[in-house]
């Protein structure tokens, strides 16, 4: 993702935070959410550095008094869609982007009002556990820098902001938590939209991946003599030159090497290729099913579409909650 304004340690940053939506075992939209609180304490994103945005510190609406700023609308703008430049984008789709990401503001206000009105807590130790895991990807020194504590801003604020954000996220999971997607309404919309499930040519490979030091010709010989290939890597894991990998994993013809594709085409399942270089690497290949192109069968589909149905269910509820909710609040456009 390309952003706007940053500088080279800023894009160190959001490939750290990155990470730390795939190792963190808190939900991940409250990793984001806190990422933009980072930031928001931090200098990542100035006025000088919204290129083209306009005052970060504008504010746009306010929620029963509470003000929803330029900034917090840009940046949500920023790690949902990368570098968006308004000048070179049709007017209405701009401020059709606008408006999502104002309309997700206010909602996260009324999320907010609502949890702290039901008297909804945050259980200290896993708010510890997310600034520990936080401190540990970045270590201290930066982890103190992204905070931008040089700017007045303190540990104990980030951790009040933290807080705001899990309640925000344990409200909003609350209310879509009963939902479920069983196999029929999955089958059904798989049937409706069969035409739309393509899938290319590909191949489903078993992969020995090593360095040139592993004589991967005498691999070669004890797999086609009958050895398993997960057999193989143990028994020569303790190579100290060289790393071995095995991998398993379905693959499109055309992301592979030309000179590999050929070979794997005319190959039938079962077959063995023998070992190549690629990028410094040896590669040894064995073909375990091969598909065609053509519709993809619902058993390759079903996680998906499950998915996009469970979404599609949330944001209703979400819709009709945030109707009703703001009914009962003051929200005034200030632009």
């Amino acid at each position: 993702m390309v952003l706007c304004g940053i500088n080279k340690h800023e894009g160190d940053t959001v490939q750290m935070l990155n990470k730390l939506m795939q190792v963190c075992s808190i939900p991940h939209m409250i990793i984001l959410l806190v990422i933009l609180l980072i930031i928001r304490h931090g200098s990542f994103v100035s006025a000088e550095g919204v290129r083209g945005h306009g005052d970060i510190n504008e504010v746009i609406v306010k929620v029963d008094g509470d003000p929803v700023t330029r900034g917090d609308i840009m940046r949500r703008i920023l790690f949902a869609k990368g570098d968006i430049d308004p000048s070179k984008m049709e007017r209405g789709k701009w401020q059709g982007i606008f408006q999502t990401a104002t309309k997700s503001e206010i909602i996260d206000k009324l999320f907010l009002m609502a949890a702290r009105s039901e008297n909804m807590k945050i259980d200290s130790e896993k708010l510890e556990t997310f600034i520990h895991q936080s401190r540990e990807l970045f270590g201290q020194d930066r982890f103190q820098e992204i905070l931008g504590i040089q700017n007045a801003a303190t540990e104990q604020e980030f951790k009040e902001a933290v807080k705001e954000k899990m309640l925000i996220e344990e409200y909003r999971s609350r209310l879509v938590e009963n939902i479920t997607i069983d196999h029929k309404e999955v089958k059904e919309y798989y049937e409706k939209n069969r035409d739309t499930f393509s899938r290319p040519e590909r191949v489903q490979l078993e992969l020995l991946v090593m360095d040139k030091a592993v004589d991967a010709d005498s691999f070669y010989k004890q797999i086609k003599k009958g050895e398993d290939f997960k057999k193989v890597v143990p028994k020569n894991d303790n190579n100290e030159t060289s790393s071995i990998e095995r991998l398993l994993r379905w693959t499109v013809y055309s992301t592979l090497p030309e000179e590999v594709q050929p070979k794997l085409k005319e190959g039938k399942t079962g077959d063995i290729l023998e070992p190549f270089l690629i990028n410094d690497k040896y590669y040894i290949m064995k073909i375990l099913e091969k598909r065609q192109a053509g519709n993809a069968g619902l058993d390759e589909v079903n996680n998906v579409i499950r998915k996009s149905l469970l979404q599609k269910r949330q944001q209703r509820i979400i819709d009709k909650w945030y109707k009703n909710a703001k009914k009962e609040a003051i929200i005034e456009y200030i632009q």
